[in-house]
């Protein structure tokens, strides 16, 4: 595109004209070869320069309409380049703030239509709250390129970006206006946005614990640091400067060796005298560029684990004299150790492998229960654990046993370490299997049965127990027979022989009044058989009772019969028997040849007195007989 004729060309070019259009015509007429009167001379004077008016006219006019037509190529480009210019832009007027012009890159951009553009002001793209800043900032304009800085616009969908203009002052259409570009930095507004949030949410983080993090650079000189750094970093000699000591741990991690250490702090403070450091390569594009560090209060965790060395010792020493196991478990390295017993009681090959090794000799129907129950007792940061399971031991034979742990917990929170005793439960599972055994076969049989511990609490009661004395398990265990059994008709002599026997664990047979629930009374045969484990000491009592409450009516009724029976035959055998004799000798002295002898009259008195005696005598003994026969026909309806 040619370049538009400056004002500087147009006077040099018409100067050059004008001066050689004069000497040239004035040497002209000088050497004319006819000499010319004044005033033809004069005439010639005046033609000469109208003629030079028209001619600089015609010379002026065709340099400003080529000027002009270059002028307007020049601002069609340009509008050209403005209008189809990648970046987005618009001019607007500084009076009003409307859009004057938007190119495609802004339509695109925000999309509105330039028609809708050409309607709108610069505001109607803003948040409300960002109008003031934005009136303030056009205030402050002092012309020039100037950056208006970072700034929000919404696009006609709603959507809210982040934009940088640049602008400067023009004049548009003889309008005060400026022209605008727009940067979208939105993608870049938002991620920084997002490292910012990141920044301070680690810096928060750091902040946050009570633990010392720092980081040096590959010159070992401090690059971050948190509050808990400020604080403590005097308890740790040199650990600014950086010491030899020092050194030492961060040269080996910038080779790329993670550092993991304990540190003894010297001095006297109570709070901190040990610590737990970690040392961690900072790596970036493949390339460690420092150093992440971490230390924590580690005191606590140092004293209780010297203090459950100690302890260990101590039960490893005891261990020597029982049968029981300890073990060791890593958590963080899954590796197991366990102790001499482990080996000569289970079996186990050296002094430790990998956690699999001890969970392959689980008996795989509780072998998936007992992983469990670990992941769920950490899961719940609890500190004991306890599981009885069945262990592979000597001769390839399973035997049941109960592992008892306590677990380790770090400053974090996360657990490093599980450590407990095994302890063998064969011969208490097989007896408790025989005790289930006979409580199936006590709970079928229709005698009521009672398992009590070596004090005589109650341990289980079969339901004919329950069905006799109207009490249920859950209320009578734990509970001595004898405090809710035995009432006010209940034979002390009984009770004391029982004592007596129990002392002695010696079987005992019985019979004793018992209470029901109700307060009724029954009788029962108690056998009660001590159960000895295999040293002889007495692990268990059962109580078989049989009802005997109809038995013992039927032979009180029998002895009510008896002692009937005895007076019945002692009133056939003596006293009836003595009325008689008497009668018969007062028959012996009656006058019988005589009725009327006057001494048969005293005599007939004594004959009808013993009369008398007799019939009493016939009445009671009827009476007798009558509760012999109604005892018998009780004993008929109710026979043993």
């Amino acid at each position: 595109m040619k370049r538009p004729i400056t004002p500087t060309t147009t006077v040099i070019v018409y100067a050059i004209c004008g001066i050689v259009w004069i000497l040239a015509t004035d040497t002209l007429l000088i050497e004319l070869p006819w000499k010319m009167s004044f005033d033809r001379l004069w005439l010639g004077q005046h033609f000469k320069g109208v003629l030079y008016i028209l001619l600089s006219s015609f010379l002026l006019y065709g340099l400003i309409k080529r000027n002009m037509a270059r002028l307007e190529l020049s601002q069609k480009a340009y509008m050209r380049m403005f209008r189809e210019n990648p970046q987005p832009m618009w001019i607007f007027s500084t009076e009003n703030f409307r859009f004057l012009e938007v190119n495609d890159a802004a339509v695109n951009l925000y999309g509105y239509s330039r028609e809708e553009f050409l309607r709108m002001t610069i505001l109607d793209i803003r948040p409300p709250e960002d109008i003031p800043k934005l009136q303030q900032n056009q205030g402050e304009f002092r012309g020039g390129i100037t950056s208006g800085g970072q700034w929000r616009h919404y696009k006609k969908d709603g959507t809210l970006i982040y934009v940088r203009i640049q602008a400067f002052e023009t004049m548009y259409d003889k309008h005060p206006s400026e022209v605008v570009s727009v940067f979208d930095i939105t993608d870049k507004y938002m991620a920084d946005e997002a490292l910012n949030k990141q920044e301070q949410l680690l810096k928060a983080m750091i902040n946050s614990t009570e633990n010392m993090v720092w980081a040096v650079n590959t010159q070992l000189q401090l690059i971050a640091l948190n509050n808990s750094f400020r604080h403590h970093s005097g308890l740790f000699t040199g650990i600014n400067e950086p010491a030899p000591f020092w050194e030492e741990y961060y040269r080996k991690c910038l080779n790329g060796e993670r550092q993991l250490f304990e540190y003894v702090i010297p001095g006297n403070d109570e709070k901190w005298k040990y610590a737990g450091l970690s040392f961690e390569p900072i790596i970036h594009q493949e390339k460690i560029i420092g150093v992440a560090c971490q230390a924590w209060n580690a005191t606590e965790n140092k004293e209780n684990e010297l203090k459950l060395k100690k302890a260990l010792e101590r039960y490893d020493l005891l261990s020597l004299a029982t049968n029981d196991a300890t073990w060791d478990y890593d958590l963080a390295s899954n590796v197991i150790t366990w102790n001499e017993k482990m080996q000569q009681c289970y079996g186990f090959r050296g002094t430790g492998a990998d956690v699999s090794y001890w969970q392959g000799r689980i008996h795989a129907e509780d072998r998936e229960r007992v992983i469990r129950t670990i992941e769920e007792a950490i899961w719940r940061k609890e500190r004991r654990w306890q599981a009885e399971y069945r262990l592979l031991g000597l001769k390839d034979q399973y035997r049941h046993v109960v592992s008892r742990g306590y677990i380790l917990y770090n400053e974090q929170g996360e657990p490093f370490r599980l450590i407990g005793a095994l302890m063998d439960v064969e011969d208490k599972v097989r007896q408790q299997e025989e005790i289930r055994k006979l409580s199936l076969i006590a709970s079928m049989t229709h005698n009521p049965v009672i398992i009590s511990d070596p004090e005589a609490r109650i341990e289980w009661v079969n339901k004919s127990f329950e069905d006799l004395s109207g009490y249920t398990l859950e209320e009578v265990r734990g509970l001595q027979p004898s405090t809710f059994l035995h009432g006010p008709e209940t034979q002390e002599a009984t009770m004391q022989e029982i004592q007596e026997k129990l002392a002695t664990a010696q079987p005992c047979v019985v019979e004793i009044l018992n209470y029901s629930s109700v307060g009724q009374p029954y009788w029962v045969l108690m056998d009660i058989t001590p159960v000895m484990d295999a040293s002889g000491k007495l692990e268990r009592l059962i109580t078989i009772q049989t009802n005997i409450t109809e038995k013992k009516k039927i032979v009180e009724q029998l002895q009510e019969k008896n002692k009937l029976l005895m007076e019945v035959a002692y009133i056939s055998s003596h006293r009836l028997r003595k009325p008689v004799a008497s009668m018969l000798g007062v028959m012996a002295l009656m006058d019988k040849e005589n009725l009327a002898n006057p001494e048969n009259e005293r005599l007939l008195g004594f004959i009808e007195r013993l009369t008398n005696d007799m019939d009493a005598m016939l009445h009671e003994l009827a009476d007798k007989c009558n509760h012999i026969y109604l005892a018998e026909q009780s004993q008929n309806d109710h026979p043993l």
